[in-house]
């Protein structure tokens, strides 16, 4: 974080609770009022396309992720949560499918996450070779097009 916070002029710091607890948010901003999530993505979901979906513009969001943040910030109506998605990848070509180079960030509040999925707006992939995985890996995530995010522009 902070190599694009600056870059962004983003008002966050670290948030306190992370050193106790792992699964507290990365940052919350600086009047302490909302909490940030941090998500590093440098590489495209290139079967996306086989939901219909641009692989381009595709983050994924894991669903035990969604119900962790649920379940840990359930006033996000008076305290929101936002999800950023710190997003570098090159050109490239996988599965017979080409991606743009993308670099940015973008933010989504946890609020349209959750209508987006409780109103069936978004698909979900489930990974088949996680199936009967007893490990901590997602089973499933969410296919989210950072066209409908809210893309940050660099402060100069």
């Amino acid at each position: 974080m902070n190599s694009i916070a600056p870059k962004y002029k983003l008002p966050v710091r670290m948030n306190p609770l992370k050193d106790k607890d792992k699964y507290a948010t990365d940052f919350v901003n600086l009047n302490d009022t909302m909490d940030i999530d941090l998500k590093r993505r440098g590489t495209p979901f290139f079967l996306s396309k086989n939901y219909g979906y641009e692989p381009t513009h595709v983050v994924l969001v894991n669903h035990k992720d969604y119900l962790r943040y649920r379940y840990k910030y359930p006033d996000w109506g008076k305290r929101p949560m936002v999800i950023l998605f710190w997003v570098t990848w090159d050109k490239q070509t996988r599965y017979e499918v080409t991606v743009d180079a993308m670099d940015g960030v973008w933010s989504l509040r946890l609020t349209k996450l959750d209508e987006w999925i409780r109103h069936g707006l978004i698909k979900c992939h489930e990974y088949k070779q996680r199936k009967d995985d007893a490990g901590t890996n997602a089973k499933h995530s969410w296919m989210i097009d950072l066209r409908l995010c809210k893309e940050l522009k660099e402060k100069e």
